[in-house]
């Protein structure tokens, strides 16, 4: 391995919060939904685990079983009641937090209400959705208004599995979270792409969990049902294939060489994201998720870094990439010595690098021509304008900090 992993941007994209408020309005404690109680979740605790996990910023959700359990009004209330929450935490510290709202599936006019809420006021990053909501699955008819307002909207909607409303799914003494919420996956995947759902939203930008169920491993049934072409809509739809592609995968509880190599195969590295699924799994088991990646025999450098966070910052770029904003860096060649023990000339091409101290790696961006540098150069102080460049530039920014290294 080549470079500091230590030094790699790392995104969390299936992290969950489990307000106390959450928990009471929606979960048995004694028969939690999925069938393992989370960790007690608290801010300094996820904060504490981001710091042992090597976790520069993680996305929060709500998990499973959503906020929807039978009372609509309930329902409405408590996912504004969820958004709000995770937009406080978001900017108590926007450097380690961005955040997926919740919508009160499948009541389509409270889901629409919050949707705009939830972007225009809140400023959250997306949305939580599950792979069905009190029976109804994502493909279903009766949300194609939501669909619709998702796709105008652009978003990012990361799909989170939910118990199957079939009871003999549950009948084999066993916990959701081994089968059901896997095969729960699969359904939502299949109804959503044989009903063209995602041939409507190309625009949508969806997340699947736990490496997508088991899709990876029917990517070749999928790809015989198209062949045989049997069920209506297959020219809008296009192939399974090119579907797998598009959307993006998750890495929770499926961060093994066997599961990388299916996912390289059938959608391409640059749509596998890194995920802990913290609290609902055991601390020290989401902590190791990350070495299992860096310490992976299927993958090289530029894929580790690929799925810890370069794939992340794509996805979500107004939160994760660099923006014109107020930090200063010259460009490779310039020597960024102090002017006090070496004063340098004036060389090399000034940029601005994102203010946002969420990670000093991205590229540097936006070069600026002779004049605007003399423009910027005539605001700085007289102590730096004399040194034409010396170490710190407006705003007081160091450009020897770590932060423009």
């Amino acid at each position: 391995m080549t470079g500091n992993p230590d030094k790699w941007l790392t995104i969390d994209t299936h992290h969950h919060i489990v307000p106390d408020f959450f928990w009471q309005e929606t979960e048995n404690a004694h028969a939690p939904v999925g069938g393992l109680a989370p960790l007690r979740w608290s801010k300094e605790a996820t904060t504490s685990f981001m710091a042992v996990a090597g976790i520069d910023v993680a996305v929060v959700s709500l998990s499973t079983p959503g906020v929807h359990t039978g009372d609509s009004a309930k329902a409405r209330a408590l996912a504004r009641r969820c958004n709000e929450f995770s937009a406080e935490l978001v900017r108590s510290r926007p450097d380690r937090f961005g955040g997926f709202a919740c919508l009160a599936l499948p009541d389509v006019d409270a889901s629409l209400e919050e949707l705009s809420y939830a972007l225009d006021v809140l400023g959250l990053d997306g949305f939580v959705l599950f792979t069905n909501s009190n029976g109804v699955y994502l493909g279903d008819p009766v949300l194609e208004p939501v669909s619709e307002e998702l796709e105008r909207r652009k978003t990012v909607v990361y799909v989170h599995p939910n118990p199957s409303p079939d009871a003999v799914a549950h009948s084999l003494g066993l916990p959701d979270n081994l089968l059901d919420f896997p095969t729960d996956t699969n359904r939502a995947v299949a109804q959503m792409h044989y009903t063209n759902r995602f041939a409507r939203t190309p625009s949508v930008k969806y997340i699947f969990s736990h490496a997508g169920g088991s899709i990876p491993c029917l990517a070749a049934r999928f790809a015989i049902i198209d062949e045989m072409g049997f069920i209506a809509g297959g020219e809008q739809r296009g192939a399974a294939a090119d579907m797998f592609r598009r959307i993006y995968w998750d890495t929770a509880l499926a961060a093994s060489d066997p599961v990388l190599r299916m996912l390289r195969d059938v959608a391409g590295i640059n749509q596998v994201l890194y995920g802990t699924d913290f609290p609902c799994l055991r601390r020290d088991l989401a902590v190791r998720s990350k070495q299992r990646i860096l310490q992976s025999t299927e993958l090289n450098d530029s894929e580790r870094r690929a799925i810890l966070g370069g794939n992340a910052s794509r996805l979500v770029p107004r939160r994760f990439r660099p923006s014109p904003n107020v930090i200063w860096k010259e460009s490779k060649n310039a020597n960024l010595t102090s002017s006090r023990t070496q004063p340098r000339k004036p060389h090399g091409r000034l940029y601005i690098q994102s203010a946002r101290k969420i990670r000093p790696r991205w590229p540097l961006c936006h070069p600026l021509s002779h004049h605007e540098r003399q423009v910027r150069r005539d605001r700085w102080p007289r102590s730096v304008q004399r040194h034409h460049g010396a170490s710190r530039g407006p705003e007081g920014c160091d450009l020897r900090s770590r932060y423009c290294e």
